[in-house]
């Protein structure tokens, strides 16, 4: 495998990551198998937005005693309540989902964070005056998500005009300056 070094934080990231989108219908013995041949490769990094929630605690048995080599983002917004995944920009339930996300992959902290489903303004301003990214800086704070995270958090979805706008209306420079990007 591959490497890269992150500019500011100087994780070495594989090339290759792995995601979760649909592997939660293979059932757990084929996700675990699966999680097992990415990590016998190399892979180090993997993207937690799935379709549902069976590969978290899958993924947590698989890493069991390799977490510290292993990179993992988390997407605030993604909820898993009832097994299926929904999405959100409210914090209670954005705290919930990340909780329970963190007790499922069998760890204490995330790497990376991602906002997500910002597909309009409106989301963002949710997220903006809702406290979100307040709860992320904490999550920071107490080490539960990376401090190199705020130089990586993201946001988007899948309306590929939303990222534009956003970028058009200037707000994305508000999160960026919240964390001091």
């Amino acid at each position: 495998m591959k490497y890269r070094r992150l500019p500011r934080g100087g994780e070495n990231i594989s090339i290759l990551g792995l995601g979760t989108s649909s592997i939660g219908m293979a059932g757990e013995q084929e996700i675990e198998a699966a999680m097992t041949m990415a990590l016998e490769a190399g892979i180090n990094f993997f993207d937690m937005a799935s379709a549902n929630a069976a590969p978290f605690p899958a993924y947590g048995r698989a890493i069991s005693g390799m977490r510290e080599k292993l990179y993992f983002q988390i997407h605030f917004g993604a909820n898993y309540q009832g097994g299926k995944y929904g999405w959100t920009t409210e914090l209670d339930t954005i705290k919930r989902s990340a909780g329970w996300q963190l007790s499922a992959l069998g760890t204490d902290y995330i790497d990376f964070g991602f906002l997500h489903c910002i597909d309009e303004e409106s989301d963002l301003e949710n997220v903006l005056q809702g406290g979100v990214l307040e709860y992320i800086q904490k999550l920071q704070m107490y080490e539960k998500l990376e401090k190199k995270a705020g130089e990586c958090i993201g946001c988007g979805h899948c309306d590929k005009r939303c990222p534009f706008h956003v970028a058009q209306s200037g707000r994305m420079a508000e999160i960026h300056a919240y964390f001091g990007c």
